[in-house]
């Protein structure tokens, strides 16, 4: 059969039947043309949307081509099953219960009105992702990995189950809305503390993460004076690149250990980010700082980057061993075990005392909303990038 042509129109032309072609599919030009396959199937040699503009909407239909000549308008699929990933272009999914099929994508954008949408396998998308209506999940030990800005727009929403990852490694810019990173604790009992950073900035205070905790059990650490100060759960905010110390919910077991969940609300940091850290005078300092991203970073790139040798990087302020809690003894008093703490330098990492909370030292993967201490040498900025950024490998600590 011959070519198809959608060349000089801006409305939409709505089909009535399946469509067969040996030709090519042409949607080219004359402002925003629309071919709507009404739900009916397309099969074609050669598919062309040329311009922009241009929208083959399929809807529940089956699209089914030998070559993609061009790929430079939208695609719209509403089927739960019939998508199909291009790596120009834009992809647009519409329905109501849809998986992103696995592929690469040049863009993605989701925009059904009350649409669930499930992101199940590891996913590249080279340029943006898109959510302008529904709600996207990514499934656990899964990474979305977007070579341009992430956009959320109400009543769009985007949410990372546990260790489910956001990457971006070449774009440096700013993301726009808010997404949901949920992180689930190890096992704690009710007086055990865990070491958060957030992945996110927003309006989200740390009561607004842990509701349950008394709200006089969140800490902050001040490394000129060597000492825990309190942070105001009510009002404080977290900040990019700092780490918390929260109390486990005054509800729980005091024997029984328990995983909590808890989400970070707010646009997902990405890009250069630096924190300061300082010392007491005449020594070195402790400073209590965490991964700043939705996705986890490596431990070897960070050290390796921020590594103080007063010679060679006089500049850098990291001895070079960072400290994770464990939280595996029982607190004693009002103190905990120093012992509880494991460490990972550039030798690798080495376990504490065993017991209820993490029992595996750490590997050279910090996970998305992990804090944890370092000792800085001099006083001066922490440094977090892009290539520090790994797909998975994002369970917390």
């Amino acid at each position: 059969m011959p070519s198809i042509e959608l060349d000089n129109t801006s409305g939409t032309q709505t089909v009535s039947g399946n469509i067969v072609t040996g030709g090519q599919l042409n949607i080219n030009n004359g402002g925003t043309p629309v071919l709507d396959m009404n739900g009916y199937n397309l099969t074609t040699n050669a598919l062309n949307v040329i311009a922009p503009n241009s929208v083959l909407n399929m809807r529940g239909g089956i699209l089914t081509y030998s070559a993609v000549l061009s790929m430079d308008g939208t695609v719209r699929f509403s089927g739960a099953t019939n998508a199909k990933p291009f790596s120009s272009g834009t992809v647009e999914y519409n329905g109501t219960t849809q998986t992103v099929t696995n592929g690469n994508y040049y863009k993605l954008l989701l925009s059904g009105v009350g649409g669930v949408y499930t992101i199940a396998n590891d996913l590249d998308i080279a340029n943006t992702l898109t959510i302008t209506n529904g709600a996207l999940t990514v499934l656990g030990n899964r990474t979305v990995s977007v070579g341009d800005a992430v956009t959320v727009v109400n009543p769009g929403t985007f949410t990372l189950e546990n260790t489910a990852s956001v990457l971006q490694t070449n774009y440096l810019g700013a993301n726009i809305g808010a997404i949901i990173v949920k992180r689930n604790t190890t096992p704690v009992v009710r007086y055990d503390i865990t070491y958060w950073s957030s992945p996110t900035t927003g309006s989200q205070t740390l009561s607004n993460f842990a509701p349950l905790t008394d709200t006089n059990r969140f800490n902050t650490y001040d490394s000129v004076n060597d000492v825990w100060i309190y942070e105001d759960p009510t009002t404080t905010v977290f900040q990019k690149g700092k780490g918390y110390s929260i109390r486990a919910p005054s509800n729980i077991s005091l024997t029984v250990p328990t995983i909590i969940p808890h989400q970070f609300v707010g646009v997902p940091n990405n890009g250069n980010i630096t924190i300061a850290v300082t010392t007491p005078p005449a020594d070195v300092g402790l400073s209590l700082v965490g991964n700043p991203y939705p996705s986890a970073i490596n431990a070897i790139d960070f050290i390796n980057e921020n590594l103080y040798d007063p010679i060679l990087n006089p500049t850098n302020t990291l001895e070079g061993t960072l400290y994770f809690w464990s939280h595996n003894n029982r607190l004693v008093g009002n103190n905990f075990s120093a012992t509880d703490y494991f460490y990972y330098n550039l030798l690798g990492g080495s376990a504490g005392n065993t017991g209820t909370g993490n029992d595996n030292p750490p590997t050279e993967f910090i996970a998305s909303g992990q804090g944890f201490i370092v000792q800085n040498e001099v006083a001066g900025s922490l440094r977090f990038n892009n290539t520090m950024r790994e797909v998975n490998s994002n369970p917390k600590r």
